[in-house]
């Protein structure tokens, strides 16, 4: 009873003290995107302590790509290190929404990708990560622009059907490649040459005298499959089978012991621009962990996630903190609530948002 009372009382003042001007949340513009090219803002330990590698277009790919070493972990004491490297991109051609978890999935996709059909007519939504998760991908740079993804995102807000809003610039992609050694080569490699996967040999004896003149300090060799000591430096060996994990010989320079990852990847890099050479890589695995930017919809005192900080989200705030059984929140919808921070809502964080709205902070 006394928190009705409280809630009562609290009901007047907000509606005696609030003007009747919705303030408008603060979207995020293509000049505020942030540079996730490090991804700074994504979380997960798979991301901590990275270092910036430079593949000079090894991968072929443009500018928005960087390439980050995630971790270089020992093999053995005496063997050469596992060799494990991100490429990524920041997806300045994408939108990202994520549906509210308290709507049925199948219904709120229907309703999104007919608010979504307004702005890009025959746009397919493509699921990211999971049945909630959709991202938008428009090629054409003049339909880019803020003032669309912020329309939609009001839309799809104003629909409640969203808890997540990411615009252009503001996720990324990554895949994680791994080789045993970086610049061990097979006799033949495989380029695409007019879109078919080809084909093509390689002159050793150039590239030999290339290692020679240029890295001296550096070791070429031709391993065959009878020297295991050599093979096992290159971490091709498997001991439970006991044999070289190529079956004829593999080509390899071996830089002086103790040279760092980052080293070793720049005189591979250094082969590749010379000679168009690359080292096998293991099956490229996607991580499922999404790299994200600023959520729009994250602003301060939007309880219930419509774009607009008014007077129905200190009413929200309010029947929530009095714990009334009828209304409910997304944990976003919390999170923005939780004006002052401490991880409670109650009556401070009302007031604070009404506050907001009477522009008196």
């Amino acid at each position: 009873m006394k928190k009705r009372i409280r809630f009562a009382a609290l009901l007047t003042g907000i509606t005696m003290l609030c003007c009747t001007q919705p303030v408008q949340a603060a979207q995020v513009t293509t000049e505020d995107i942030a540079d996730i090219y490090c991804w700074g803002t994504a979380t997960g330990d798979v991301f901590q302590n990275m270092t910036l590698l430079n593949d000079k277009g090894w991968f072929g790919y443009d500018l928005l790509y960087k390439y980050s070493f995630i971790s270089d972990e020992p093999m053995s004491d005496t063997h050469h290190q596992l060799s494990n490297v991100m490429y990524g991109v920041n997806r300045r051609n994408a939108l990202r929404f994520v549906l509210r978890n308290d709507l049925d999935a199948k219904e709120a996709e229907k309703k999104a990708d007919t608010i979504v059909q307004k702005y890009y007519p025959n746009c397919i939504l493509t699921d990211a990560f999971d049945t909630k998760t959709y991202d938008i991908f428009e090629e054409d740079e003049s339909k880019r622009t803020a003032k669309i993804s912020d329309d939609l995102m009001h839309d799809l807000a104003q629909a409640g059907l969203i808890s997540a809003f990411y615009t252009w610039g503001q996720t990324a992609d990554y895949q994680l490649i791994s080789s045993n050694y970086i610049t061990m080569y097979q006799p033949v490699g495989w380029e695409w040459i007019d879109h078919k996967l080809e084909e093509v040999s390689y002159d050793w004896n150039a590239i030999e005298t290339w290692v020679n003149e240029n890295h001296p300090e550096c070791k070429f060799v031709c391993v065959t499959s009878e020297n295991i000591d050599t093979a096992k430096i290159l971490g091709a060996f498997d001991s439970e089978l006991n044999r070289t994990t190529f079956d004829d010989k593999v080509y390899a320079v071996i830089p002086p012991e103790g040279t760092d990852f980052s080293e070793h990847f720049a005189l591979a890099v250094e082969l590749h621009a010379q000679f168009g050479i690359s080292a096998r890589y293991d099956s490229p695995v996607i991580d499922n962990e999404p790299l994200i930017g600023q959520n729009a919809l994250a602003v301060a005192g939007d309880a219930n996630l419509d774009c607009i900080v008014d007077i129905s989200d200190a009413i929200l705030t309010a029947r929530y903190a009095a714990e009334d059984t009828a209304v409910t929140m997304t944990a976003s919808g919390i999170a923005n609530a939780d004006v002052n921070g401490d991880g409670i809502l109650n009556g401070a964080d009302t007031t604070a948002i009404v506050r907001k709205i009477a522009k008196l902070d």
